[in-house]
């Protein structure tokens, strides 16, 4: 019941960003598991985006689905200490669960929109560059370094 004012405030907005005042707090990280509970469960919340890469955090995601992985070398990947953390992996079990029971369209997805780290991105890239037009194959790996 004292998330109710939490509901008001984020009425029928579509999309809700929820920050932080430093990363790695544990409390803040707690607080944002609670609220992003709060706006699945009550609210209809089915992504959850964060401060991470996308192809690094899609197969994090393909876990919280329901597929195989271990979750600490799935968040060590992530290229972010404050994601690599007890807090977020209690998050992302919850989330999993969640996903067990839900019905298909109220299954969260989980996303990734950090681009400081385009690893696993950038050999999608490169694969794909290669498949399609192998002459550019250098040019691919000059920018990639």
């Amino acid at each position: 019941t004292d998330l109710a004012a939490f509901d008001t405030l984020v009425g029928s907005a579509t999309v809700v960003g929820l920050g932080d005042g430093t990363h790695g707090t544990r409390e803040f990280q707690r607080l944002r598991h609670r609220l992003s509970r709060r706006l699945v469960s009550s609210l209809g919340l089915t992504t959850v985006a964060v401060d991470a890469p996308a192809s690094e955090t899609e197969a994090l995601n393909v876990w919280v689905q329901g597929g195989s992985g271990d979750v600490p070398r799935l968040l060590s990947r992530l290229y972010e200490w404050n994601l690599n953390t007890q807090e977020f992996r209690d998050f992302v079990t919850w989330l999993r669960s969640w996903n067990v029971s839900a019905p298909p369209a109220q299954r969260v997805h989980l996303v990734g929109l950090d681009v400081l780290y385009p690893g696993a991105s950038m050999d999608s890239v490169s694969a794909f560059v290669h498949r399609v037009a192998p002459i550019f194959d250098a040019d691919i790996a000059v920018w990639y370094q």
